[in-house]
C-alpha cells in the first residue's frame, strides 16, 4: 500500500508540475519547496499528538508530491536547457539525483535513530530543509534566448547536412 500511495504521489506532483508549465521555474520551485518545509513542520506537530498509519501515509503523500514536482521541473529545465545533449543531461540528472538522494538518506538513516514518526519528521525536514536551501542557493539561468550581454557575439545556430 505504502508503495502506490508513494508512486501515485509522485505522479500527483509530476501532473501538477505539467500543468504550471508556463509558470516561472525559479518561483515554482522555490513555492515547492517552501510548502514541503511547511508540510514537514505541521506534521511534526501533528504527530506529537497523535500517530497512526494515516498520519504516516499523510507524510508520504504529501513530500513525495513535492519531491515528484521539483524532480520533474529539474528534470524539464536540464532538457531544456541542454537540447543537444538531451539523453546525456536526462542520464546525469536521473542518475545525479538517484545518488545524491541515497548518501543523503543512508546518511541520515545511520546518524538518526528513527522510533516514531516525529523523528520520521525531523529527518524529512533536515533533507526538505537542504533541498530549499540548494534551491536558494544555486544560480538558475532562465529565458537564454532573451539576450543575456550584449557584448556577446551569438554565433549562428549549426545547419544540418
Amino acid at each position: 500500500m505504502d508503495k502506490k500511495i508513494s508512486g501515485i504521489s509522485v505522479l500527483t506532483g509530476g501532473t501538477l508540475s505539467r500543468i504550471l508549465i508556463k509558470k516561472p521555474f525559479v518561483k515554482k520551485l522555490l513555492v515547492a519547496s517552501g510548502l514541503q518545509v511547511i508540510a514537514v513542520v505541521l506534521l511534526i506537530t501533528l504527530t506529537f499528538y497523535h500517530q497512526s498509519l494515516p498520519t504516516l501515509l499523510l507524510y508520504v503523500f504529501l513530500l513525495h508530491s513535492t519531491g515528484g514536482f521539483i524532480f520533474n521541473n529539474l528534470m524539464s529545465y536540464t532538457l531544456t536547457r541542454f537540447p543537444e545533449f538531451a539523453g546525456k543531461a536526462a542520464g546525469l540528472v536521473g542518475g545525479g539525483f538517484s545518488v545524491v538522494t541515497s548518501i543523503l538518506s543512508s546518511l541520515l538513516v545511520n546518524t538518526l535513530t528513527i522510533t516514531n514518526q516525529t523523528t520520521l519528521g525531523v529527518a524529512y525536514g533536515v533533507l526538505a530543509i537542504g533541498v530549499l536551501l540548494l534551491i536558494v542557493k544555486i544560480k538558475w539561468v532562465a529565458n537564454e534566448s532573451a539576450v543575456s550581454n550584449p557584448n556577446t557575439k551569438r554565433s549562428p545556430a549549426p545547419v544540418a547536412a
